[in-house]
């Protein structure tokens, strides 16, 4: 028995006309009376009594008729329930993250997820300050923190590691320079905001104060100039281990408290479509901790 011909079943009992059923379902009054009668054929039971211009249905027929209605509203909310859930599935979700993060770890986590999900859209806001979630100017945050938000709920992914890093004859001849004392060497430091930040942390009691300094705006930027030979610089492993024409400094160690976290609001929870970004980035986010670790720069 196909579920087509119970529908036309239906449509007739509740038009009671072959006409009726036509309109209703779209087709012709010639297919609604030739499909009726191989349904009775098939069954060998009559389902319509045809002696008037109204069709009326049989005892029987009714039952069935009724039975395809409860099969018609079970269709119905398959349906609902696939659209709500193709609904859920698709729409904007945006992600605030640290400028150097979003090449180097979320555009890898999520290279997949982009693929498998082409009706969500990806936002990427690259800044560092928590910015206002509760009114979802982002859905989802990433952070280099000893210390996220206490409002955000999330997960810790694992410890940032950090290292010098200069260009490869510098880290090379570096341990012939080192003595007892600091010695000068050039330095590369982000544009300090403070005064007393001019000279970089990490170079603190390890390198003399005298030592020229070069200043740029961003961990890339400071790489690019390493690379090239114009001094030692301090920035996460993820981002120094994949810079070309650098090399770690072991001699130079400085290791940071802060952690990475992937942080939302609460009431993400509701939307299948933040919870499943969220869940595929942590998910791919702890395959790489030895790369976010810096293990490969020691």
């Amino acid at each position: 028995m196909e579920w087509d011909d119970l529908r036309i079943l239906l449509a007739v009992w509740r038009g009671g006309t072959a006409s009726a059923a036509s309109k209703e379902l779209g087709i012709s009054h010639a297919t609604v009376s030739r499909r009726m009668a191989a349904l009775e054929r098939q069954l060998k039971v009559r389902l319509v009594d045809r002696a008037s211009l109204s069709w009326v249905v049989t005892p029987l027929g009714e039952q069935l008729a009724r039975l395809a209605e409860t099969m018609e509203q079970s269709a119905n909310e398959a349906a609902r329930i696939a659209h709500a859930h193709g609904q859920e599935l698709a729409g904007t979700v945006c992600i605030s993250a640290p400028a150097i993060t979003i090449p180097t770890l979320i555009a890898p986590a999520l290279e997949v997820f982009r693929a498998e999900y082409p009706a969500i859209r990806l936002v990427f806001a690259a800044e560092d300050d928590i910015i206002d979630l509760p009114r979802r100017k982002a859905d989802i945050v990433l952070r280099i923190t000893a210390k996220p938000d206490e409002n955000l709920i999330g997960e810790m992914i694992c410890n940032v590691g950090w290292a010098v890093y200069g260009a490869t004859k510098i880290a090379d001849d570096l341990h012939h320079q080192m003595a007892d004392k600091p010695n000068q060497l050039p330095l590369i430091s982000l544009i300090a905001t403070r005064p007393e930040d001019e000279f970089p942390f990490w170079a603190k009691g390890k390198i003399d104060e005298a030592s020229p300094i070069d200043y740029v705006y961003g961990f890339a930027e400071k790489l690019e100039l390493a690379a090239h030979g114009f001094g030692l610089t301090c920035t996460p492993c993820f981002l120094g281990d994949n810079q070309k024409g650098v090399k770690n400094v072991p001699e130079l160690p400085w290791k940071s408290n802060a952690n990475l976290w992937v942080l939302a609001n609460s009431d993400t929870q509701t939307s299948a479509r933040i919870r499943l970004v969220k869940k595929h980035l942590i998910q791919n986010l702890n395959m790489v901790t030895d790369k976010i670790e810096g293990h490969k720069s020691f």
